[in-house]
């Protein structure tokens, strides 16, 4: 019934949120910045929401299930900035290395992850990639000038292919 199925694989959402509340706290505990420990914080608590919708909606029926259902997809692109912003900030501030490298790689594989569990809702999955990957891609894209002639490059090897 199609209740039940707020995602493809429930249990990797609460694998993922357990993920995302460890590397939240441990950022907000370690974090020299505000900035930073405020958006892990957040991140840990809208880990948490999320793992409540997906076990609340599974364990309810009727208009329970459903409103639970419809917060779903807000919720986790709003889950996905938060993990975009905690690594983008990671990189910004003076955060340590071994913090940097938690937070920027938990967004990875969150964003290499949400296609496989939204196959079915492409535009959320799209959503939640761009807002994973995007601030951290664009913190990154200032600090390497380099980055900037290989993408150039291949843009226009992509245009080359088209004609």
């Amino acid at each position: 019934e199609p209740a039940r199925s707020m995602h493809a694989r429930p249990i990797g959402v609460l694998i993922s949120c357990s993920c995302a509340m460890v590397a939240g706290s441990v950022g907000a505990i370690q974090a020299p910045a505000i900035p930073l420990r405020a958006a892990a914080l957040a991140l840990a608590a809208v880990a948490l929401l999320r793992a409540f919708l997906v076990l609340g909606q599974r364990a309810s029926s009727g208009s329970l299930s459903r409103s639970l259902q419809s917060l779903f997809a807000p919720v986790s692109l709003a889950f996905a900035a938060l993990v975009g912003l905690t690594g983008c900030l990671a990189l910004l501030g003076p955060a340590p290395a071994g913090l940097q490298v938690l937070l920027v790689a938990y967004a990875m594989t969150v964003c290499a992850s949400v296609g496989v569990g939204n196959a079915a809702r492409p535009l959320l999955a799209i959503g939640q990639m761009a807002l994973t990957f995007l601030p951290i891609m664009g913190r990154i894209w200032k600090q390497l000038p380099g980055l900037q002639a290989l993408v150039v490059l291949t843009d226009s090897w992509a245009g080359v292919g088209s004609l």
